[in-house]
């Protein structure tokens, strides 16, 4: 595999799922617990694990870097931060990622946030592009949502990626170390005694967990993921928004 496990943390995701949490509303729960305590603030430890996670697995990729809660400044000086901002430097190319559980649950104002971060994208792409000392002339800058575990019901006026696009976009490892991701938040939902909603739990059936899919690359030979700039475009002109909308 081409991914560099040495990069993932693979004991961070036990360690965050096994702190005393507890339950308001998630997408891929069912009932609640009978040890009620044990939701506490679970909802946003949830999605702090899924923005740190998926930026960990995107910087394990040859070629990738990123930056976590990437701060960008308004005109009236109010600063808002991005959940991640992956990039490329050999495809000269630039990803704002705001991360999200579910978006279709998502309050009127969740989204509204949405649309001012696409908006401030849009405005700082030449000063983000210098900031991270890129070729102006040269660099595509997009900004998506990723949805985790959406139901895909309503069409927003911005890119969305869900897990099954990841292949599509950073490669067959990114996409296999997702899965892998969602195989061990399972299995620590069970540890925890957290009754998981079905379909989630039929998802993930056959998958592999991260301690197995690590092991499994140190024994399997060295597979490049195929990484071009042709690939993005063709991926983001098959969205419902031109790629250079954010750009």
């Amino acid at each position: 595999m081409c991914i560099d496990f040495k990069k993932i943390d693979l004991s961070r995701i036990n360690r965050e799922l096994n702190k005393e949490v507890a339950k308001t509303t998630d997408p891929i729960f069912g009932p609640k617990p009978s040890l009620p305590r044990k939701w506490t603030s679970f909802p946003s430890r949830h999605g702090n694990l899924i923005n740190k996670s998926l930026l960990e697995f995107i910087r394990a990729i040859p070629g990738w870097s990123g930056l976590m809660e990437f701060k960008i400044t308004d005109l009236t000086g109010h600063k808002f931060f991005i959940d991640n901002l992956v990039f490329n430097r050999s495809l000269n190319l630039i990803i704002a990622i705001e991360c999200k559980r579910d978006l279709d649950r998502q309050p009127a104002g969740s989204i509204n946030k949405i649309m001012t971060y696409k908006s401030l994208c849009r405005q700082h792409k030449n000063k983000i592009i210098q900031q991270l000392g890129f070729n102006q002339n040269k660099t595509k800058m997009y900004f998506c949502v990723f949805d985790a575990y959406g139901p895909r019901k309503n069409n927003y006026n911005f890119n969305i990626i869900y897990p099954e696009n990841l292949e599509s976009i950073f490669g067959k490892c990114l996409d296999l170390a997702w899965k892998a991701f969602e195989k061990t938040c399972f299995e620590e939902f069970q540890k925890a005694d957290f009754p998981v909603d079905k379909n989630y739990e039929q998802k993930v059936a056959g998958m592999t967990n991260l301690k197995e899919l690590s092991k499994e690359a140190l024994s399997e030979a060295e597979e490049e993921c195929e990484v071009t700039k042709e690939k993005f475009d063709l991926f983001f002109n098959a969205l419902q928004l031109p790629p250079n909308q954010p750009a």
